[in-house]
C-alpha cells in the first residue's frame, strides 16, 4: 500500500518539505478526529462544506460591500442602505483585513463600547446582528457574535428639547454663519440631520423649498420614513427668505460640520452647567414637535405628518411637555 501511495519504504529515500508538511498536518487530523469520535472522512466533509468557505471568505470590508449590494438588489429603501452604510463601513475601517469568523463577542462589545447613549447602541446593534446573520447565511461565518449581547432599553423619550431662550441664543449666535440653514430648518421646520443634509446636496434645492406655493418637498429618497410635503410657516418662511437672499446654504460643509455640536454645547452649558439633556442629537427636531403639539388647535395627526413618523413614535419619543407661554414664545422667535 504504502508502494502505491507512492511512500517511501526506507529512510533513503526523504520526503521533501513540502510533503513533510503535509503528513504532519494529517496524522493531527487524524488524531483529532479520533478525540472527538469522529471518522476523518466526517472531518474532512465538514471541511470542505464549512471550514474552507470559512477560511477563504472575503476580508470584512469585501463583506461589507457584497451585504450592501445584496441590499440593494433586494430593493430596500436608499435611505435604509445608506443607514446600513454609514455604520457598516466604520466598522469595516476598524477591521479592514479580519475575516468575518475571526470577529468575537468580546471585540464586538469593545467596538460598541464607544457608543454610550442607549438609543445609538441600540442602532448599532441592530445593524451588525443583521451584517452578521447574512454572513452566516454566506458560509462567511459560524454563528453571529451578537446573539448573546443584551440590548440595551431605548431612552429617546427621555431626550432633551431647547428652552425658547436657547433656542434664541443659538440662532443668536450663527445668524452670520454658514451654520443659519441647519438650524432654522431643525428648529423651525422639524426636519433630521440626514434630511437636511440630503436637501443640501441637491444641486437646486430651492426647488424642493418652494417659497411661492408654501411648501417644502422632501421626497422618498430623502426621507427615513416616507415622501412627505411641509406647509412653510409664517416664521419659517421669514428665515428662509434671510437664507435665500444671503446665500446661506442648508447644511455647512467641510469642517465647519463639526461647529454644530460645539455651539449646542455652549449654549446648553451657559444655561445649564453640568446638567446636560439625556441627549442632545436632534434636539432641534424634538423642540419643534414638542411646541408644535402645544399650539391652539394642534393635534398628533396633523404634526407626525410634518415630521415623517407615526403618532406612536411622536407620543413615545419625541413629545415633551411644555407650556402653551412657552410654545408661544418658540414660535415668536424671528430674524428680527
Amino acid at each position: 500500500m504504502s508502494r502505491a501511495l507512492g511512500i517511501p519504504r526506507s529512510g533513503s529515500q526523504t520526503l521533501s518539505a513540502a510533503d513533510q508538511r503535509l503528513a504532519k498536518e494529517a496524522r493531527a487530523g487524524v488524531c483529532c478526529a479520533a478525540s472527538d469520535n469522529e471518522s476523518l472522512v466526517s472531518v474532512l466533509r465538514w471541511y470542505v462544506r464549512t471550514g474552507r468557505p470559512l477560511l477563504h471568505a472575503p476580508t470584512l470590508q469585501v463583506c461589507v460591500e457584497e451585504f450592501l449590494w445584496s441590499k440593494q438588489e433586494a430593493n430596500l429603501r436608499q435611505c435604509t442602505i445608506e443607514c446600513y452604510r454609514s455604520r457598516l463601513v466604520r466598522f469595516a475601517e476598524r477591521y479592514a483585513d479580519w475575516l468575518p469568523v475571526s470577529l468575537t463577542s468580546d471585540e464586538v462589545v469593545t467596538f460598541l463600547g464607544q457608543h454610550i447613549h442607549p438609543t445609538t447602541r441600540l442602532g448599532w446593534i441592530h445593524t451588525l446582528s443583521a451584517f452578521f446573520e447574512w454572513c452566516v447565511r454566506q458560509h462567511y461565518a459560524l454563528a453571529n457574535p451578537l446573539a448573546g449581547i443584551a440590548r440595551p432599553r431605548s431612552v429617546g423619550h427621555r431626550a432633551g428639547i431647547f428652552e425658547p431662550d436657547e433656542a434664541r441664543e443659538i440662532l443668536r449666535q450663527v445668524r452670520s454663519t454658514r451654520q443659519l440653514g441647519f438650524w432654522v430648518m431643525s428648529l423651525f421646520g422639524g426636519m433630521r440631520t440626514v434630511e437636511i443634509q440630503r436637501l443640501a446636496g441637491n444641486p437646486a434645492p430651492w426647488q424642493q423649498v418652494r417659497l411661492s406655493d408654501g411648501v417644502i418637498e422632501i421626497p422618498e429618497d430623502q426621507s427615513k420614513t416616507a415622501r412627505r410635503t411641509m406647509e412653510i410657516r409664517p416664521q419659517l418662511r421669514a428665515w428662509l427668505e434671510v437664507m435665500r437672499d444671503e446665500g446661506v446654504p442648508f447644511y455647512p460643509t467641510g469642517a465647519r460640520t463639526a461647529e454644530i455640536g460645539r455651539v449646542r454645547r455652549h449654549v446648553l452649558r451657559r444655561s445649564r452647567g453640568d446638567n446636560p439633556p439625556a441627549a442632545e442629537f436632534n434636539m432641534g427636531r424634538r423642540s419643534f414637535i414638542s411646541y408644535s403639539l402645544r399650539l391652539s388647535g394642534a393635534s398628533y395627526a396633523a404634526v407626525a405628518a410634518i415630521a415623517g413618523n407615526s403618532e406612536k413614535m411622536i407620543r413615545k419619543f419625541y413629545r415633551r411637555p411644555v407650556s402653551a407661554k412657552a410654545a408661544s414664545d418658540y414660535f415668536q422667535i424671528w430674524p428680527e
